[in-house]
């Protein structure tokens, strides 16, 4: 029994739920993307670095989990559900905005997603060669993406889904065990099947014509903690902030 207990404390995850706590989670696949090269930062290939982002969830064994994306200019990015899967650094930033990046997710109230919105910080000391005075882009679109998946902050400090990241952490690119733990939950086999079965079968609650919207971010260090934002979530229903460290 030690043992046992001991194992299941290594494990920190959590995922968005609904009011009745049904699991937020993609049904169909492949999901698509859409990154707006037009607003990005004068780096080296930051299209490199959202595909690889999105490619370390895709890749996580034993899930279904599927992107399609594609290189865009001049999108108008707006707060409102537009069937446009949008990753774009934001003109609009609020300067007293302490995230490194947000992401938005609508939802039907039966936990199916349907869309979703990744917003950057444009001022933020970006980097993608590994630069150890800047915050990694792909490691901060990586968390991002999770959260577009349905996953929240881990309380595990080595995991991409911890709510803080510090500059020059590109090692958060790679998903921890217990990133990809998180993701089997929802996406594993069996749980897509159930899912799936559901909706056919009418189970679910019956969707609403305007998905509720809900968002996410990462923390810069000295900004949101993980504990503050997890309060947040529960009055405003902000979260998944990223953090800088």
């Amino acid at each position: 029994m030690p043992l046992l207990l001991a194992l299941a404390a290594a494990h920190a995850w959590t995922v968005d739920t609904t009011a009745t706590g049904e699991p937020l989670r993609w049904i169909e696949m492949p999901i698509p993307w859409s990154f707006d090269a037009d607003r990005a930062p004068a780096l080296d290939d930051v299209h490199g670095a959202v595909e690889a982002a999105f490619d370390a969830w895709a890749w996580v064994d034993e899930t279904d989990v599927s992107f399609v994306g594609e290189v865009t200019e001049n999108v108008a990015a707006t707060s409102e559900y537009d069937l446009v899967n949008l990753v774009y650094f934001d003109d609009a930033w609020p300067e007293d905005e302490p995230a490194l990046a947000l992401a938005s997710t609508w939802s039907h109230p039966d936990g199916m997603l349907v869309g979703f919105d990744i917003r950057l910080d444009p001022t933020a000391d970006w980097s993608t060669s590994g630069d150890a005075d800047a915050y990694d882009l792909q490691a901060a679109l990586t968390h991002e993406i999770g959260h577009a998946l349905g996953l929240e902050h881990s309380a595990v400090v080595d995991a991409t889904m911890y709510g803080v990241h510090a500059r020059g952490e590109d090692w958060r690119r790679e998903l921890d065990a217990d990133d990809e733990d998180a993701l089997r939950h929802l996406y594993g086999q069996r749980s897509l099947e159930e899912a799936g079965s559901a909706l056919l079968d009418g189970e679910s609650i019956s969707l609403a014509p305007d998905p509720r919207s809900a968002s996410c971010g990462l923390s810069r260090p000295g900004g949101w903690t993980p504990l503050h934002g997890f309060f947040l979530l529960l009055s405003i229903r902000i979260r998944g902030r990223v953090t800088a460290g």
